[in-house]
């Protein structure tokens, strides 16, 4: 078998909260997953992407409080999408609300997690995402 150029794992994110951002990209770069980050403002722009996009992403990381379209919405709509229906969506929301997160399960979330509040922890849940969704980085040759 011939070494090829594998092209990295994307994620899209749905996060509208700048230092939200940064802190998730630098936690996906810091744990050594191999992927390529995408970030969607709100639902309406998730949605969007996810339409103009000729592959669909490894998997969308989605927050529940946004602007225009809200996670929820979002996620009813890529469920009730054929095309989206099978995508691992993760939610990852500051709402520790219990019935948040079994509105998002029901509505077919993959995951629901509180965003950690230091970015120790929030190291250790990356893995934990990275573990469960996305295949380990290949070692170079």
């Amino acid at each position: 078998m011939t070494a090829s150029h594998a092209t990295p794992q994307r994620i899209l994110i749905a996060e509208d909260d700048p230092d939200d951002r940064r802190l998730l990209a630098d936690a996906f770069q810091q744990s050594g997953i191999g992927c390529s980050i995408e970030f969607a403002n709100d639902g309406e722009d998730l949605l969007r992407c996810l339409d103009s996009s000729p592959e669909l992403p490894r998997l969308v990381l989605l927050d529940l409080n946004m602007p225009r379209m809200d996670g929820r919405e979002a996620l009813q709509r890529m469920r009730s999408d054929p095309r989206f229906a099978r995508l691992p969506v993760v939610v990852m929301s500051t709402s520790a609300a219990e019935d948040d997160e079994s509105r998002s399960h029901r509505a077919g979330c993959s995951a629901y997690f509180v965003k950690p509040v230091d970015f120790g922890a929030l190291l250790d849940l990356v893995g934990v995402i990275g573990r469960r969704w996305l295949s380990p980085p290949r070692e170079a040759p």
